[in-house]
């Protein structure tokens, strides 16, 4: 079967019947499970080695440290080169790092070095390795790129973050059960089959020579390119700073030996099962962080929603209110179950097809197609935006609004301060604010946005509901000056709104209809 004949199908394992990516898959698979394995041994060794909690962190630090140094070396490097070969070369170093490991926790190391010295070889090893994932990581992403059609490029990004995923949980998991039957030595015998099996595979893709216009780039300018876009993409520079501060300050899974060896005493199987419960929690946990008891009854209709569903769906119905009705039925049953109903979003995103109507602006641009879930968010987002939010903040509130409640607030000099400064400090506050940046270069305001348009903004910002009530009771301790804070952070919203609205109907009266 053709590509084009696949994407037309709009088969969910279309890319998989692709031979070139479905050979990259699988020697990602094996690649990363055998990666996370040896990481994961490491911090359990280094431990029997040292008996030190700081040496299992300085081992994330080894590799941290050249893998983001390197990085944009490294995709320069990438964009210039064979990716297949490149690739490969990876991961025959990475062979040769486990060699070494390999050697340094058998009869050979053991007899010729010290407990200091062989840590000292596992954190030099660890430090090339993390040269090595500079480049590997960038490579299968490329390769991707590389081997899929454009419009099936998607569809293998998806298959590609799930096969990492599962690769790395598994591996991550396994190590522990492989220590206790294998020990170091045989887990890492088993690191490195997995390896070679993954380089095997990888070797069937075709080579992937360099694009001409990427290899006439010089190495120091496509690198400082790369760092301004980071600096100055401040989305980009947020997210890149977030998951390093994640990173830093919750990697506590890595004092997961000192937990299994010292404090609980469970040896290698405990340290397995300790590995295994991280990934286990993660992936129950949106389904079974809320409940409060399962009740069987429910969960059989849950069960049988899912079903009724899936049955539709392969007989091709298109109504959408027969799915509808059965999404419905499915998120009541899981809510009655005790199982948290998110867990019917994600069902539904899986089993829910595409389906043609009439007279709707959510369409699929290819084939005039809607996803039901969508529709249905699209129909409700009035109601749950503007009605059902607004009743619960406003239930949450705990404050009761009677007529000599206004009348105490509307005689109150701090309602009035909250009231103006939501109604007109807030729209006054996002101008000045977006003019200055622009003044000074920080921000560029997007093309057709002017002055009234930043206002219009600006008191949509005064809802400031939720934000407004929580800084209200911090600021004020007694009860009566909460309460009158209370109501005007109320009255100064539904006013904010309803200028917002009027304002928006102004200056860009079709995004207001």
């Amino acid at each position: 079967m053709s590509a084009e004949q696949i994407v037309q199908k709009k088969d969910p394992f279309g890319a998989l019947k692709i031979s070139e990516f479905r050979n990259l898959m699988i020697g990602r698979f094996l690649f990363i499970m055998g990666l996370r394995m040896m990481g994961t041994l490491v911090g359990w060794w280094i431990y029997e080695l040292t008996n030190e909690p700081f040496a299992i962190g300085l081992i994330g630090l080894a590799e941290v440290i050249p893998a983001v140094s390197l990085a944009l070396y490294a995709g320069h490097v990438i964009d210039i080169s064979e990716k297949r070969k490149l690739l490969l070369k990876g991961v025959a170093l990475y062979w040769i790092c486990a060699i070494a490991l390999l050697v340094l926790s058998s009869k050979i190391g053991t007899g010729a070095f010290n407990n200091l010295q062989i840590a000292i070889g596992i954190y030099f090893v660890i430090f090339c390795t993390g040269i090595i994932r500079s480049f590997t990581g960038p490579s299968f992403g490329t390769l991707v790129g590389e081997i899929m059609p454009k419009d099936l490029l998607q569809n293998a990004t998806t298959w590609s973050q799930g096969i990492w995923l599962s690769a790395s949980v598994l591996g991550h998991a396994m190590v522990g059960f492989f220590i206790a039957g294998f020990g170091n030595t045989g887990s890492l015998w088993i690191v490195l089959g997995m390896v070679t099996i993954g380089f095997v595979f990888i070797s069937k893709i075709k080579p992937k020579p360099p694009h001409k216009q990427e290899v006439e780039q010089k190495t120091l300018e496509s690198v400082k390119e790369g760092i301004r876009f980071v600096v100055q993409t401040k989305e980009v520079l947020g997210a890149l700073s977030l998951d390093l501060f994640a990173v830093l300050f919750g990697g506590a899974v890595a004092m997961i030996p000192v937990f299994a060896r010292d404090i609980l005493k469970v040896g290698p199987i405990g340290f397995g099962w300790l590995n295994a419960a991280a990934d286990i929690g993660a992936i129950l946990i949106i389904a079974f962080v809320y409940s409060t008891g399962i009740k069987f009854s429910w969960l059989a209709a849950s069960v049988l929603s899912i079903g009724f569903i899936a049955l539709i769906k392969w007989a091709k119905v298109s109504s959408i209110f027969v799915y509808a009705i059965l999404a419905f039925t499915l998120w009541f049953s899981l809510y009655k179950t005790g199982v948290h109903p998110t867990l019917a979003g994600v069902i539904l995103g899986l089993l829910v097809p595409n389906v043609h109507l009439k007279r709707t602006k959510i369409v699929d641009v290819e084939d005039g197609s809607v996803s039901v879930i969508e529709w249905l968010e699209h129909k409700f987002h009035p109601i749950s935006t503007f009605l059902i939010v607004p009743l619960f903040a406003f239930a949450n509130t705990g404050v009761v609004i009677t007529a000599d409640s206004i009348k105490g607030a509307s005689q109150s000099l701090i309602a009035w301060g909250i009231f103006f400064g939501l109604v007109i400090g807030k729209p006054l506050g996002v101008l000045v604010a977006a003019l200055s940046a622009k003044s000074i270069k920080l921000v560029e305001i997007p093309e057709g946005v002017g002055k009234s348009s930043l206002v219009a903004t600006g008191s949509a910002a005064g809802i400031g509901f939720t934000v407004a009530i929580f800084i209200a009771n911090l600021a004020f301790t007694d009860p009566v000056v909460q309460d009158i804070a209370v109501i005007a952070v109320i009255f100064a919203s539904v006013v904010s709104a309803a200028i917002s609205t009027v304002l928006f109907k102004i200056v860009h009266p079709a995004s207001a209809k």
